[in-house]
């Protein structure tokens, strides 16, 4: 899997690049798309000019492509088009932010912030960005993959924010990316320090129905944040069947992205886990979605990758 970072950035954006091709031009059904996309994948829909935010899964959000394709050649689409906006001259000209490529290939853990464009009959129909998370598939287990992935190893979608806006109506400006990052961090450490207390409380950092993943050495899991949150006991550990453990998490570093109302974090962390039988160290790495809710940032999806340290 191990190539130079260049080649994986490139390989990363084949993968987005292919997917937006899948669903552009193509008449149902969308076949195409599955194959870049992994089967626990999720879609969110942030209609930021509507402040309306839609969580699909992925073969419900092709259902819903192909029922739209289908509704709007019958009204007389000649062409339907979702591309990245490459040129750096036309990401400034439209008011997008620029692209950006993050890659732990040593995790298997990749995301993409970049801006793109939705054409119907060669005519711009909305503006967006896209933030996309990846995960390596040659990091599951073997036995974990799905059918229409096993022709090879390469890199799948986990989770991508569809963030877009008429541009007639609506037109956001980005958050400067140091700003961004600073607030982003700031709602990413107060989230973890309501986890690491055992105490509760980290329900109210997160918005319902907030969706995660986590690629470890058990595998990819996928399930509602709420649901993975651990119980606390009165002494503020962890309750889990069998043994008590108690989760420590600490932020190391990350770089935000941020506009109209939508949050991207590419973090990286350690998490220590002590347990009646000894401990564990792990680094991971994590992709965070945020939407802006009265003036505060909350989590709306979490994709993680760790490894043990040695």
């Amino acid at each position: 899997m191990m190539t130079d970072h260049k080649t994986q950035e490139d390989q990363v954006l084949a993968t987005v690049t292919a997917f937006l091709d899948s669903l552009s031009d193509k008449p149902p059904p969308l076949t195409e798309t599955h194959k870049h996309v992994l089967p626990s994948a999720y879609a969110v829909d942030w209609r930021a000019h509507a402040g309306e935010l839609i969580q699909t899964p992925r073969d419900a959000y092709v259902a819903e492509m192909e029922r739209r394709l289908d509704r709007m050649r019958e009204a007389g689409l000649r062409s339907f088009v979702q591309a990245l906006v490459d040129d750096d001259a036309a990401v400034a000209e439209m008011g997008l932010p620029p692209r950006r490529v993050w890659v732990d290939a040593e995790k298997g853990i990749a995301a993409v912030w970049a801006g793109f464009v939705m054409r119907s009959n060669g005519e711009e129909k909305y503006r967006g960005v896209g933030a996309f998370t990846l995960y390596h598939d040659s990091c599951f287990r073997q036995q974990e993959k799905a059918e229409e992935n096993k022709s090879g190893d390469g890199w799948k979608i986990v989770a991508f924010v569809d963030s877009r806006w008429d541009p007639e109506y609506f037109r956001p400006r980005p958050t400067a990316d140091a700003q961004a990052t600073e607030e982003l961090l700031a709602a990413a450490r107060a989230f973890t320090d309501l986890l690491n207390s055992g105490k509760g409380g980290a329900e109210a950092a997160v918005l319902p129905g907030c969706i995660t993943h986590r690629l470890d050495k058990n595998g990819l899991r996928s399930g509602l944040l709420q649901d993975l949150m651990p119980a606390s006991d009165d002494n503020g550990g962890a309750k889990t069947t069998g043994q008590k453990e108690r989760r420590k998490v600490d932020v190391l570093d990350g770089e935000g992205r941020a506009v109209g109302g939508v949050g991207f974090l590419w973090l990286h962390y350690t998490v220590v886990t002590t347990r009646q039988d000894g401990q564990t160290t792990a680094r991971g790495a994590t992709t965070l979605t945020f939407l802006q809710r009265n003036g505060k940032w909350l989590v709306s999806g979490v994709q993680e990758a760790e490894r043990l340290s040695s």
